[in-house]
């Protein structure tokens, strides 16, 4: 009788434990309740950024690198969309506002706030340690590898909403920051339960499976329900809420909300960076067929594609704006080329493994 109380006593004192997470600072909220209203003055957006100087030469910085990437882009394509080297004549916050409307500063500003509040890579706490069979497992949370990964879910999302101009569902400046804050109820779950999510990590590195199952499994709650709690504890837009929360779960189970669309393109856009081995995730289990995903948003997959090809430039040049990471183009490639090349090596050892103990069984019979 015992046991059947304590998983929901758990799973109660894990929800409080969040909802103790740090707040977002004074700006954030204000800038939430700001641009929510409909009698909100650019004054009123302008005054209250230009008040964190720090803050205002990060938003400033990250407007420019998002125009210098779309930029860099359109140009080596032929073609492409993007703001058309406005971004390079945005040196005030004023002209920002202005050019880019209250939505788009406002989650510009979100998005370097919540990177601050939850800490970027340099708080990462990640170490390997060998495994039965040799391999390298990692024991505790990758934060520097989760932050890369969130930062490609963003900037793919958000290419992909720019290449779908005029579809009304998807903003690209709404896209950007719901990528970016897909995965934060991992970031939580890390703060509260650090070594209990260690072993979740490794449950899911040995496995090769969904992280979210072992969350179930090992904590009792996943970073999806987890990251939920903080966004609404944070007062975020619904739209956040459902994104973090909804992401990953076919298309055509989700329900039917307002932002349904949007909850897909946030999957799809994570699909395609794990397909491509980007930072870390978590989520080994790679069955969707991202054609067949973009087919189901009404999206067309070649252009989504095509959005998606210089992904690893625009990482170089989104996230040193965001202070994320600063690594060169060829060292993303690197990497993403060596994480690939770690999961093949598994999966090989795993066949063989499979292999030789089939041999041993037919041996027996």
């Amino acid at each position: 009788m015992a046991l059947e109380l304590t998983k929901p006593r758990r799973i109660e004192l894990i929800l409080r434990q969040i909802d103790r997470l740090p707040t977002l600072p004074a700006i954030a909220t204000r800038l939430l309740s700001l641009t929510a209203s409909d009698d909100a003055q650019a004054s009123e957006v302008i005054n209250l950024v230009k008040a964190d100087p720090a803050l205002t030469a990060r938003v400033l910085s990250m407007v420019r690198s998002a125009d210098k990437g779309v930029s860099a882009s359109g140009a080596s394509s032929g073609g492409g969309g993007g703001s058309g080297g406005g971004g390079k004549n945005v040196i005030t916050i004023e002209r920002a506002v202005m050019l880019l409307g209250f939505s788009a500063i406002r989650n510009v500003v979100l998005s370097l706030q919540v990177v601050a509040v939850l800490g970027g890579e340099e708080s990462a706490h990640s170490h390997d340690h060998q495994t039965g069979d040799g391999t390298q497992s990692a024991t505790r949370f990758d934060r520097r590898g989760h932050w890369l990964h969130s930062l490609a879910v963003a900037i793919a999302a958000e290419r992909i909403a720019e290449a779908h101009k005029g579809d009304r569902d998807l903003a690209p400046d709404e896209a950007f920051v719901a990528g970016l804050l897909h995965g934060i109820g991992k970031l939580a779950l890390d703060h509260v339960l650090p070594r209990s999510y260690a072993k979740v990590i490794e449950m899911a590195a040995i496995r090769r499976g969904d992280i979210g199952e072992y969350e179930r499994q090992i904590i009792g709650i996943d970073h999806h329900t987890a990251g939920k709690r903080l966004a609404e504890q944070w007062g975020l837009p619904h739209l956040l809420q459902d994104c973090i929360w909804l992401h990953g779960n076919p298309f055509e189970t989700l329900p039917q909300i307002d932002h349904r669309r949007m909850v897909g393109l946030i999957g799809l856009a994570d699909l395609l960076v794990r397909q491509r081995h980007i930072g870390f995730s978590g989520n080994y289990r790679i069955t969707a067929d991202a054609d067949a995903a973009a087919l189901a948003l009404g999206l067309d997959p070649k252009r989504v594609q095509h959005a998606v090809a210089d992904l690893h430039h625009q990482l170089e040049v989104r996230g040193k704006a965001m202070g994320i990471h600063g690594e060169p183009t060829h060292a993303l490639v690197v990497d993403s080329i060596q994480r690939a090349n770690a999961t093949l090596g598994r999966l090989n050892a795993s066949l063989e493994q499979r292999g030789q103990a089939t041999a041993a069984q037919s041996r027996v019979l």
